[in-house]
């Protein structure tokens, strides 16, 4: 760790096999993971610069001098308290505990990340790691929000959504899909057809935040 120019690092380092020259460009991209095979999502990186440069730093990836990797954390010093280097940090609009929410998302740790972005803005966080598991929690009671990702190990995100709206139509109006397969045209032929809102992967958490007040006061209104 150092401080200089105005700036904190903090350097990671370890010995092993390094990340190849081809990957380097590559290795901070949304899904990208240099062990797919082993059923590794390849959001972490990403979520992690996210979390970086929300607080006005950067987080970066050289070939360690002794072999291996060696990542980069870079984050602004205050240097008093009432005047911070860093850029100022988007919070979640506060809802009251009131507003529920069911996030559906089967990377751990987006899942998570999202997880404490929405509790610490006031929302009551339900969580499924599948589609399944998420038939359950909405068979059980009813949310305020329901955020879906469309792609899950065992029920995919639109088998779920077409269940939900047989189920409960109501419910079903407060979905949000949040997914990194927009790309697909299978993918994106469902949600246009559904005519709900979606936020495709990788997104901000602020932004994400937004669309569930959005989607929370429309169902509030919906009740009155």
């Amino acid at each position: 760790t150092q401080i200089a120019g105005g700036v904190a690092l903090v350097d990671i380092a370890d010995s092993g096999p390094g990340v190849a020259p081809t990957q380097m460009q590559r290795i901070f991209e949304p899904t990208f993971s240099s062990r797919a095979a082993l059923g590794r999502r390849g959001y972490g990186l990403t979520i992690s610069r996210a979390i970086a440069r929300e607080h006005g730093g950067e987080l970066d990836v050289a070939i360690a001098p002794r072999g291996g990797a060696v990542f980069t954390l870079v984050l602004p010093v205050v240097v008093d308290a009432a005047v911070s280097a860093a850029a100022p940090v988007q919070k979640a609009p506060r809802t009251g505990a009131s507003s529920s929410v069911l996030l559906v998302e089967n990377e751990p740790t987006l899942r998570s990340a999202m997880a404490r972005y929405l509790e610490s803005a006031g929302y009551d966080v339900h969580m499924a790691a599948g589609g399944e598991e998420a038939l359950t929690h909405l068979a059980a009671r009813s949310f305020d929000a329901i955020l879906l990702d469309l792609r899950m190990d065992d029920l995919p995100g639109d088998d779920v959504y077409r269940a939900l709206e047989q189920r409960d139509p109501d419910q079903a109006m407060r979905v949000l899909f949040i997914t990194g397969d927009m790309h697909s045209a299978s993918a994106s032929a469902f949600v246009r057809a559904t005519g709900r809102p979606v936020l495709p992967k990788p997104f901000r958490l602020a932004d994400l935040a937004l669309r569930v007040a959005d989607i929370v006061n429309a169902s509030a209104i919906q009740q009155q």
